[in-house]
Order: C-alpha cells, then sequence, then structure tokens
C-alpha cells in the first residue's frame, strides 16, 4: 500500500478505510494488522460504489439496499391519482431502472427478481390500492411496445442483458479485468466451456448469464483472411498456441485455405489436430 502511495501520489483515507477478515483468522491477529495498518476491520463490508461487497453466501439481504430504494420511490406515488399509462411509466423509470446498475455485476437472487416484477405488476393495476384487476398477462405486459407489450422489463431477462455485456467483453478479452479472470477460470478452454467453473462473485454471475447466452452466440468467421494459428478465432487464445506442434509446411496458411466450399477440410494439414480441437472446429458453421 506504501509503495503504491509513493508510486500515485495518492494518499489512503483511512477514516473512510474498511478491513474484512475472514472467521478463522484468530482475534490477536486481527488486531495485530489493524494497529499496522492503522484501518479499522469490520465484520461486513456493505456497499462500495453502488455494488454489494460480497463475503460468504449471497441472501435477500444482501440486496436489501436495492428492495428499499424501488419500495421508497413508489410509496411517494401511490397516493397520487396516476392513470394506468403513468403507471407504467413510473414503473419503467423505478422498478426496472434502479436495479440496472446492480444488475451489471451481479446476479440477484431468485426471490428479489420475482419480488421486483411483483411490485411492477401490482402498481401498474392497483397504484396505491390493494384491490384491482390484473387485465393483462404479464408475459405480454413485457413484451416490447412494438409487439404490442408494455415495454415493462422481465426482472430476469434484464440482469441476463446486463451480464452479456460482460460476456461480450470476455470473448473480445481486450481489457485488465478480462485478462485476469480469463487466466483464472478459461485458461485455454472456451468462454462457454469454462463456464462450469465456481469462483468470485463477479465470475459466479457470468456463469449464470452464460448458461441463458450459450445458445445465441455463434461463431462467425467473415472473410477467412486471418492467419489459421496467430489469431484467438476459435478461443479466447490463438489456435498455435493450443497446439503440441505446428507443420512448418502449415505455417503460412489462412482460415480460408482449410475452410473449401463451406466445408472443414482438416485432411489437407499437415499438422495433427487434436480431437478436442477439432470438435469445436466442426462445431462453427463455415
Amino acid at each position: 500500500m506504501l509503495e503504491f502511495c509513493k508510486i500515485s501520489s495518492l494518499k489512503v483515507n483511512l477514516e473512510k478505510s474498511r478491513a474484512f477478515a475472514g472467521k478463522r483468522i484468530p482475534r490477536s491477529r486481527v488486531q495485530r494488522l489493524a494497529g499496522l495498518m492503522e484501518i479499522h476491520f469490520t465484520g461486513h463490508l456493505d456497499w462500495y460504489l453502488g455494488f454489494p461487497l460480497i463475503e460468504g453466501h449471497v441472501t435477500r439481504d444482501t440486496y436489501a439496499r436495492v428492495v428499499e430504494l424501488v419500495n421508497s420511490k413508489l410509496t411517494f406515488w401511490k397516493g397520487q391519482l396516476l392513470n394506468r399509462a403513468s403507471r407504467v411509466t413510473l414503473v419503467n423509470a423505478v422498478v426496472s431502472s434502479i436495479p440496472m446498475y446492480t444488475m451489471k455485476v451481479c446476479w440477484m437472487p431468485k426471490n428479489i427478481r420475482d419480488y421486483l416484477d411483483r411490485v411492477a405488476r401490482e402498481f401498474i393495476w392497483k397504484g396505491g390500492g390493494s384491490t384491482g384487476l390484473h387485465l393483462v398477462g404479464w408475459n405480454k405486459i413485457t413484451k416490447s411496445k412494438s409487439n404490442g407489450g408494455f415495454g415493462v422489463r422481465f426482472a430476469q431477462l434484464q440482469n441476463v442483458a446486463m451480464l452479456g455485456k460482460l460476456i461480450w467483453d470476455l470473448l473480445r478479452g481486450n481489457k485488465l479485468w478480462v485478462s485476469v479472470l480469463l487466466q483464472k477460470y478459461v485458461n485455454e478452454a472456451n468462454v462457454f466451456q469454462a463456464c462450469g467453473r465456481r469462483g468470485l462473485p463477479i465470475w459466479n454471475a457470468i456463469v449464470k448469464a452464460m448458461k441463458w447466452l450459450a445458445n445465441g452466440f455463434h461463431m462467425r468467421l467473415g472473410n477467412g483472411a486471418s492467419n489459421l494459428w496467430g489469431v484467438s478465432w476459435l478461443s479466447t487464445i490463438p489456435l498455435g498456441v493450443r497446439m503440441p506442434w505446428v507443420h512448418i509446411n502449415d505455417s503460412a496458411l489462412s482460415i480460408a485455405d482449410i475452410c473449401i466450399n463451406d466445408t472443414w477440410r482438416l485432411d489437407i494439414l499437415y499438422t495433427i489436430i487434436p480431437q478436442e480441437i477439432r470438435e469445436e472446429m466442426e462445431a462453427i458453421q463455415p
């Protein structure tokens, strides 16, 4: 920390800083570390920059702040005389928008998502009252306006869409945080093949969203002019790095050289392609 301050010319605000220790860390060691760092230890990290700092299991209480904020915004309007169109607009501005920021890096528990959907339904049809007929099914309400719906977002699909942006970044692999996660969880595998591994909360959230989006991602080769071995066209790392060896006669080949008439011609290679990589290539439609 001292080295960071020296290099960056920044100073740590010790009053706003907190440290967290696991349950197995002896209290004597915690007290000693607190004295050395001059930072207070806490039993709960709470939130930082709008995101929960998760330790242990995720529960409903983890995202209680989101629920409270949604409820507080709607409570003010429940006593107002709003027509149904105004309620739909308010639901989109509050119930759909407030959780969106947190959903960008977190997979919210099902009971939280269900609660957000229920609050939206009841406010649209009941307003601030206790009675009201649900005249249109929820599946139609959550359709876009162009398709005859109300344009209200289904909480689960919204959560998947927000995390889908992170999955897209993982596939492109050009950011520092992406490099860290790829090195830790993916290695040489395809991103979607590594989705069974558990790890940090953000990775676990990405894995859950992957299960929804995997069928929607398809590799497109383009014109195939890129070098067969030198670019990351099959996975997150170049194909040549994954190969035990590449025959010198194949070193200058492009992707198009082995994809002839929309058919993979691996038989023309001098290089022996491992079966696992063959299956990955054959899964791509040229």
